[in-house]
């Protein structure tokens, strides 16, 4: 339990970390306040986890702060991934991560609201939490587009066809599978 708290606190400074120096970057820099944004989810995803670890909050209070980062992340991601791509969406509108988050936003809101929250997510303390229908159609939603972000990563690691460019491919390929190994983790622990 402590090994489990120190690794998911590390991890929290460390996106923490990378949030910061995303934010310190040029502006012109393509895909960075998404990028930043994408760090700010992980954190909120480990601090909600280190919480409940450390006995801080109660499991309702841990899961409303992960899934604020749980939702926004697969869409993060794939606006991420476009924006590195450099696909012509991310070009026109820059900010299109934004209105992949809509729905999330409404999501999340549920989690709030004890009428219509069970057709979301109900936190059971010590136990099994009860997923509604619109947390699966979420949760297919979501790996859809963590999948798609992922394969956007990978054609574009294959794509790059400067000599220069090699270290930046090899980035990119690991960049499309590490998101897809952790969640593969997450799920089988």
């Amino acid at each position: 339990m402590i090994f489990d708290s120190l690794l998911l606190e590390a991890i929290l400074l460390l996106a923490c970390a990378m949030a910061l120096g995303a934010w310190q970057r040029d502006p012109a820099t393509t895909g960075r306040l998404t990028f930043f944004a994408l760090c700010l989810s992980v954190g909120l995803v480990t601090l909600g986890e280190v919480l409940v670890l450390r006995g801080i909050v109660s499991e309702a209070v841990a899961d409303r702060v992960k899934y604020a980062g749980i939702l926004a992340l697969p869409h993060l991601w794939l606006g991420f991934a476009a924006h590195v791509a450099g696909l012509d969406v991310a070009r026109r509108i820059p900010w299109f991560p934004v209105l992949l988050l809509l729905p999330a936003l409404l999501l999340f809101a549920l989690m709030f609201d004890d009428r219509y929250g069970a057709l979301f997510m109900v936190t059971i303390e010590g136990g099994d939490d009860l997923r509604g229908p619109l947390w699966w159609a979420n949760l297919l939603y979501g790996q859809s587009l963590g999948v798609i972000g992922s394969a956007i990563f990978g054609a574009t690691a294959l794509r790059a066809r400067n000599p220069r460019a090699s270290t930046r491919r090899v980035l990119l390929a690991i960049a499309s599978v590490v998101p897809l190994l952790g969640n593969a983790l997450y799920v089988s622990g």
